[in-house]
Order: C-alpha cells, then sequence, then structure tokens
C-alpha cells in the first residue's frame, strides 16, 4: 500500500516537473544552498531540503545536513505536500494519525518532527517542497517563521523557473498548465453525466409505472449528488492548474455504499438484473471526502452496470491495509490488456478527449484519481469465466478513531 496520496493533475505536475530538469548534483548551488539554510534555521529543525517529488521518488536538488541526495517516494513526507494549499507542520509524527506508521518514521531516518512549504510554479502546480525535519519532536514553529519559508519556497520556484526559461524550456511549462485544464474538464465534464443518466433514465422509467417512489428517490438522490459536485468543483477548483482538493470529514462508508445502491437500484432491476446485494461491515468511519468516495464508488457500479452481467454485489470490509469496499458481478469484466488504463488512463489507448463511450471510458480512470487522492488504490480481479471485481482499498491510517 503506497503511503502517500496521488494529486488530481499529476500528470500535469509531473510533465512541468521535466520542464524544470532540475537534480541533485555533487556540486554545490549557492542560491538553493543559501535558501536551504535559512530554512534549517527558521524551523529550527536538524536538517532541512529542497525536494521535489517525481513519479516514484523524491529528488533534494539542495540539502542541508541530510545524507542522501533521493528516497523513494514512498519514503518521503514531502509527497504529502504536495497535494495542499499550505505549509504541513507535523510537531510530533507520533501523534499524527497519517504518519506515525510512516516508514521514515517507523523506520530509519526516525522522523519526528517536520514542517513544509510547497514549492508552488507561476502556474500553480506544486512541485514539492522547502522542509525542515528533525529526530526529536518540538513545538511548531512561531507564525511568522512559517510564513517566512513559505516566502522562501516561492523564491526557490521562482529560481527554478527563471532556470528553466533560461534553457529555452518555459513553453513545456506552459504546456503542462494547459494540459492540467483539458485533463480536468474532459474528466469531470465526462464524468458529471453519471448522475445525469441516472435522472434521465428513471424519468423515463417512471412514466408508465404505478408507484414512482423509488424512481422519485432516484432523481433527488442524482440531482443532489450533483449539484454537490458543481458547487465543490467551482468552489475549490483552480482550473489553470486543474488542482482539487478533498475536504477531510467523517465518513460512514456503509451509509455511502447505501447510497450507491439507492441510486442504481431501478435501474439495475429493470435491466432484469435485481437489486443491488449489499454486505457492509457495520461501523466503519473514515475520515475522507463523502462526496468524492460517493462518486468513485458510483463510478465502479455504473461500469458493472452498463458492461456487467448478473447480480451486483457491493461489499465494505476491513482488511490489512485499512478498509476494501468491492463491487462484483458476473460478467467478463475488463480484458487484462486493458487494465493498465486505470493505473496510467493518458499513457494508454486514445487521448482523454478522444475516447469512445463504448470502451472503458473515464468512470476508471477518475475513480482512480480519487481514490489516489485519499492515498488508496484500486484492483481490477477475475473475469474470464469468474466473477469480476473492482475493489478500492482505503489505508489504515484514515480509520476513524
Amino acid at each position: 500500500m503506497q503511503t502517500y496520496p496521488v494529486p488530481f493533475n499529476e500528470a500535469a505536475r509531473l510533465d512541468a516537473l521535466a520542464a524544470l530538469n532540475a537534480k541533485y548534483r555533487d556540486e554545490p548551488d549557492p542560491v538553493l544552498d543559501a535558501v536551504t539554510e535559512m530554512a534549517r534555521a527558521l524551523t529550527g529543525a536538524e536538517s532541512a531540503l529542497v525536494s521535489l517529488v517525481e513519479a516514484d521518488r523524491q529528488v533534494f536538488v539542495s540539502r542541508c545536513r541530510f545524507p542522501v541526495g533521493e528516497t523513494p517516494r514512498d519514503l518521503s513526507i514531502c509527497a504529502h505536500v504536495v497535494m495542499g494549499e499550505a505549509p504541513l507542520i507535523v510537531p510530533d509524527t507520533h501523534e499524527s494519525p497519517i504518519f506515525a506508521h510512516h516508514p521514515v518514521v517507523t523506520g530509519p531516518p526516525h522522523v519526528r518532527f517536520y514542517v513544509g512549504a510547497p514549492i508552488r510554479l507561476s502556474s500553480g502546480l506544486v512541485m514539492g517542497s522547502l522542509c525542515g525535519l528533525g529526530f526529536a519532536p518540538a513545538p511548531a514553529p512561531p507564525r511568522e517563521a512559517v510564513d517566512r519559508l513559505a516566502e522562501l519556497a516561492t523564491l526557490v520556484a521562482r529560481v527554478l523557473e527563471e532556470r528553466a526559461v533560461r534553457a529555452g524550456r518555459s513553453p513545456s511549462l506552459e504546456r503542462a498548465a494547459d494540459r492540467a485544464q483539458e485533463e480536468f474538464l474532459a474528466l469531470v465534464g465526462h464524468e458529471l453525466r453519471t448522475p445525469l443518466q441516472g435522472i434521465l433514465g428513471a424519468t423515463e422509467l417512471m412514466e408508465p409505472a404505478p408507484g414512482s417512489e423509488d424512481f422519485l428517490a432516484v432523481l433527488r438522490t442524482s440531482g443532489d449528488l450533483m449539484e454537490r459536485l458543481v458547487e465543490r468543483l467551482v468552489g475549490f477548483a483552480d482550473l489553470r492548474a486543474g488542482r482539487v482538493m478533498p475536504c477531510e470529514a467523517e465518513v460512514e462508508l456503509g451509509d455511502l455504499v447505501d447510497l450507491v445502491a439507492v441510486t442504481l437500484g431501478p435501474l439495475l432491476a429493470a435491466a432484469g438484473r435485481g437489486r443491488p446485494e449489499v454486505d457492509a461491515e457495520p461501523g466503519i468511519r473514515m475520515r475522507g471526502d463523502p462526496d468524492m468516495l460517493a462518486l468513485a464508488m458510483e463510478c465502479l457500479a455504473t461500469n458493472a452496470l452498463v458492461h456487467g452481467e448478473g447480480r451486483m454485489r457491493l461489499t465494505v470490509r476491513r482488511c490489512a491495509e485499512g478498509v476494501r469496499i468491492a463491487v462484483e458481478d458476473d460478467g467478463p469484466g475488463i480484458a487484462p490488456h486493458l487494465r493498465e488504463a486505470v493505473r496510467a488512463p493518458f499513457a494508454v489507448g486514445a487521448p482523454v478527449t478522444a475516447r469512445r463511450a463504448d470502451g472503458i471510458g473515464l468512470g476508471l480512470p477518475l475513480t482512480r484519481r480519487l481514490v489516489e487522492l485519499h492515498a488508496g488504490a484500486i484492483s481490477l480481479e477475475g473475469g474470464e469465466g469468474e466473477p469480476f471485481r473492482a475493489a478500492i482499498t482505503l489505508p489504515r491510517w484514515r480509520l476513524a478513531a
């Protein structure tokens, strides 16, 4: 299970990072090294880093009193900073539900204290963090020191951008921001049709049927879901950077699964497949965005409705990694050679703006992104003679106490 969430605009963020072409080098960097030393002094930490978070690793383009020049991304606390608008302050990692079991806390170098400010380009994309870290708990720095750290992180971003411009790579940075906007609009614009199809389908089925209570429930549920999504997306999305942030609330997963069953139940019954079977372990509460998690579950269930066969089964269970939410049916599922599209939706097959509706579509790629925003993962299992199962696994640290 990975230890970090993945930003919604990850593809564009990595494009911009590649354009910067900033790498760890043995020779000193007078400008960045001076900034890193100031960051160490401001935070009162033993070490300080300019950390750029790549696809599978973090690279320290400047480091003060830290022994290595890079680590895997799974060993990165800075990978959490690329998600945020504000500095991340962790006075004691042992007291943090997110980091208490993190590999760099439980193992070398045994980080106990962390303060990091996002390195944000002028496009809004976050490349990594300017951070201080220590090996004993410590009080949070004063507000003035954190503000100064954020200013230094902005300085680092401008230095890196200016170097890219001098090397003739600035158009790539602009294309990365444009790609983020295009991907965001294409994904969300397409997937907002999912609740709309529920409304339209239920309306069509209601006209000749006596007793419309269930269908009215579908209309209301789908309409409410669409309204909440639109309001949230307009409110917290910076379209230029493609940035989407989940809220952190306590979520009863059984309630979300019931909501999906109520929304899609009449359509499944109309297709002659009966009502969804729900088997949710009671009392599982998690910290996360209820609208995003509901949409992720609904995308998987809609995929099973459109492409699956037989009964649909929705389950919620605790597991070793945390919690597992699965949608299962008796259909053939997605062919193994197409399943890579879930992990790399913009590198396999047609571009996102040109995909055909009768393919695997954008539901699974959008689900993947929503789940990765919560540091979770998707798996596709079975098919070809066995029940097909699409499962969401959410990490243990998101379980509410």
